[in-house]
């Protein structure tokens, strides 16, 4: 069993209010994936999501049109 990092993080707009983010799933043995987001200017991240293992996507539809947003995206066990 391997517990690795997630890794190929693609951040996709799909509407005014949206992105979806898709991630290449390393680790045979996560319990799940923990995702954060930050604003520009920001000082730090702030935990947004959980979602289950062996999930590789998440929709983020709570953000403001024309503003720059960084995700780390965390397997966990």
């Amino acid at each position: 069993m391997a517990f690795l990092a997630p890794s190929d993080l693609v951040a996709t707009p799909v509407s005014r209010n949206g992105i979806r983010l898709d991630w290449i799933d390393n680790s045979t043995d996560e319990l799940g994936f923990q995702i954060h987001r930050k604003g520009l200017g920001e000082a730090s991240y702030r935990f947004l999501a959980v979602v289950g293992a062996d999930v590789k996507t998440f929709l983020d539809t709570d953000l403001t049109m024309g503003s720059t947003y960084y995700y780390i995206v965390r397997a966990y066990k």
